[in-house]
């Protein structure tokens, strides 16, 4: 595969993914990034894992079409899902949020919160037995990605549905997991509460990890001007208007309506895999 000078393919289901592409843009500023937000089918963390993972390879046969060099699935849902079942068909690299985020923790006594599939799935307490540490306490967070994507968090009703998530938190954990990249977005709120536990995300490690990657693999673009062009499935002006509020500076984002799975299969050869209008 030769494809140096190729955009990077970065997905979620909606706003949270842009705290990793952001760091992303920061370790790589020359790279040019195509980012999408599947606010169609945004939760994904009360979807069963087959529908996550369907919703996954469809984005990941559209960056497959269109030829990048590599895969960040910013979404850690879906990173939890795709550890169990990995994407097929895929030639590109495909980077997913949870081990780069368990390898960045330094704490012994790690606790985390994230969506209901990925406490559920155990991704997290697996890839923190596997680095030698424990996850004494997990707790699933359903509400929190709903509060992000409607631009709700700086409204009262967030500080409260925190204090009930991380009531029974125990005076023991040194570390508290950030299980899903829409809650950096909470980051503040959360420390409030916990000033003196330290809070780890994905979007630092898991854009050292990719960087990391293509710096050993020689892939680095030789291009100079790195950008970012960003869609989605769902209402691109309310989108928009989220991303703003979020303080995020990327630009628009454009309305990206993906083909079925069947029709997409059929057309990989042809790369016609979705209808983009502004």
């Amino acid at each position: 595969m030769h494809r140096k000078n190729a955009p990077i393919g970065v997905f979620d289901s909606g706003m949270g993914g842009l705290t990793v592409l952001k760091a992303l843009q920061e370790a790589l500023p020359h790279e040019e990034f195509i980012y999408i937000a599947d606010s169609a089918h945004s939760p994904y963390g009360t979807k069963g894992a087959e529908l996550v993972h369907q919703f996954s390879q469809n984005i990941a046969n559209y960056f497959e079409c269109h030829q990048v060099k590599a895969i960040v699935v910013a979404c850690n849902t879906a990173s939890a899902v795709l550890k169990q079942q990995p994407l097929q068909n895929i030639e590109a690299p495909v980077f997913e949020v949870i081990t780069p985020t368990v390898k960045s923790v330094q704490g012994q006594h790690v606790g985390a919160i994230g969506t209901a599939t990925t406490i559920g799935s155990g991704a997290y307490a697996k890839a923190l037995q596997e680095a030698g540490k424990g996850l004494e306490w997990a707790k699933a967070t359903p509400m929190l990605v709903p509060l992000v994507e409607e631009g709700l968090t700086t409204d009262p009703i967030a500080d409260v549905l925190l204090k009930h998530y991380l009531a029974d938190l125990p005076n023991t954990i040194d570390t508290l997991i950030l299980g899903c990249t829409h809650y950096p977005m909470l980051k503040g709120n959360i420390q409030k509460l916990l000033p003196n536990v330290p809070l780890v995300d994905a979007a630092d490690a898991t854009a050292a990890a990719v960087k990391a990657f293509l710096v050993n693999t020689q892939m680095l673009t030789e291009t100079t001007q790195g950008k970012a062009t960003l869609f989605t499935t769902g209402d691109a002006k309310v989108f928009n208007q989220l991303q703003s509020l979020a303080g995020f500076t990327f630009g628009h984002a454009k309305k990206l309506d993906l083909i079925s799975e069947a029709e997409l299969s059929n057309e990989h050869d042809s790369n016609v895999a979705v209808i983009a209008t502004a």
